[in-house]
């Protein structure tokens, strides 16, 4: 059928994870240890993580008429976890199987013309989860009980485009969006990252204004990009960090987050020689639930003030960038070949690991600013059939950390080798 078009793609992953935890020693990060009182570092355990995880994404689409089109597009995702531990063969929350379904339906429609362009569209998220919970933790009482949850979220939006001169486009979105949790949030990884059966899809209004302008003078391009961002999210899906003696990791809902932000960037390209570009993104994340309900709590119930209102959201960074300059030089050697040098820059401005208003100056942790510069020279040959990239990152041997503060790897380098088949 002509102006019909169809694709779909299909992923399998078969994971086993494995959580040995099993000598009765303590460890520092240099490797020297001392004898425990008990077995297992953390927790004395032997045990096999079984992920199944399925993936499909189908897209149809047809051309109404040289201006219009009609989208309908499919996402299905299942993950399937089994647990079993050889120390603790007995464990009730290991037999019970957790499984994660989501379902995101799109119909979209898109009409094209001269100047400007508008896209509508509708989304049906679906998501069916299989688990368990712990009840009345540290009490006489407590148990386990199998949870099964199916919910169903609509979402809507559109996206309108208009070229206000020939190079200058204008861009204007709004969005009412779902985050459905991910496996890894509901369920946790076995380790550190702490699982949250309760954990709710993130709902957000979101509105993005941005320009863009692109300019060619001679052999000089010049390209620039701005946008505007807005989310007022309703049950956002944070990864929080425990800083008691035992840290770990584990993921929440907060009642309600703004988000306020700018992003921008500029690039420029000579003759298919030099190019450079940078670009930056800053933030205002913050809490917006003037009050909290509490539901039987331990500290009891009714509705009170939340102490952290109007702080900025923790363990998240507010101001970023990155840079780049690279340079292209053909036939260097011989013919059809080309020998490439690039640099670039990365970086983060230090950012609070628990809310900024929270607590004594002296004792806050911290995610320090982080700069690191990495360096590529590479040559392909062939018209680019046969490359090999030599590859120093971090050179300046930086100290940089991820959002654990847990530091990164230090200086490192890499050789890389590609060959590309030709049909």
């Amino acid at each position: 059928m002509e102006g019909l078009s169809f694709s779909a793609y299909g992923a399998y992953s078969h994971v086993n994870t494995f959580n040995i935890d099993t000598v009765s020693r303590i460890y520092n990060w240099l490797g020297e240890w001392i004898p425990a009182s008990g077995k297992g570092e953390k927790s004395y355990t032997d045990s096999k993580i079984r992920n199944r995880e399925w993936m499909v994404n189908a897209n149809v689409s047809y051309m109404i008429n040289y201006h219009q089109s009609i989208t309908l597009n499919h996402v299905y995702s299942n993950m399937n976890r089994k647990i079993h531990d050889k120390v603790d063969p007995g464990n009730e929350s290991n037999k019970i199987p957790q499984q994660l379904t989501k379902n995101i339906t799109g119909l979209g429609y898109q009409i094209n013309y001269d100047r400007w362009s508008t896209h509508l569209f509708v989304k049906r998220y679906r998501t069916n989860s299989s688990t368990y919970k712990r009840l009345d933790e540290f009490t006489g009482t407590a148990r386990l009980e199998k949870i099964e949850e199916s919910k169903i979220n609509m979402g809507y939006g559109g996206a309108f485009t208009y070229f206000v001169l020939p190079k200058l486009q204008t861009k204007v979105s709004y969005e009412q969006a779902y985050r459905l949790p991910e496996s890894n949030e509901m369920f946790g990884d076995g380790l550190i990252q702490q699982r949250n059966p309760d954990l709710k899809p993130e709902s957000s209004h979101n509105v993005n204004i941005g320009a863009t302008f692109e300019q060619k003078i001679y052999k000089h391009t010049f390209f620039l990009e701005g946008n505007f961002i807005y989310r007022n999210t309703k049950d956002f899906i944070l990864k929080a960090v425990s800083l008691t003696s035992n840290p770990t990791t584990g993921y929440e809902n907060i009642g309600k987050v703004l988000t306020r932000g700018v992003e921008a960037g500029m690039k420029y390209h000579w003759n298919n020689i030099i190019h450079a570009g940078v670009n930056f993104t800053y933030q205002y994340i913050t809490d917006n639930q003037e009050f909290e309900e509490n539901n039987n709590s331990y500290v009891g119930e009714g509705i009170t003030e939340n102490i952290t209102y109007k702080e900025r959201l923790p363990n998240i960074p507010y101001l970023f960038g990155n840079g780049e300059l690279g340079f292209r030089l053909p036939d260097i050697g011989m013919k059809n070949t080309e020998l490439s040098l690039d640099y670039s820059l990365d970086y983060v401005k230090k950012y609070y690991l628990s809310f900024p208003g929270l607590g004594a100056s002296g004792s806050k942790k911290m995610i320090p600013q982080q700069i690191s510069h990495d360096l590529a020279l590479g040559y392909t040959m062939d018209s680019g059939k046969y490359s090999v990239v030599l590859e120093c990152t971090n050179f300046t041997n930086e100290k940089l950390y991820d959002n654990y503060r847990l530091q990164k790897p230090g200086r490192a380098f890499n050789v890389k080798f590609r060959y590309f088949f030709k049909y």
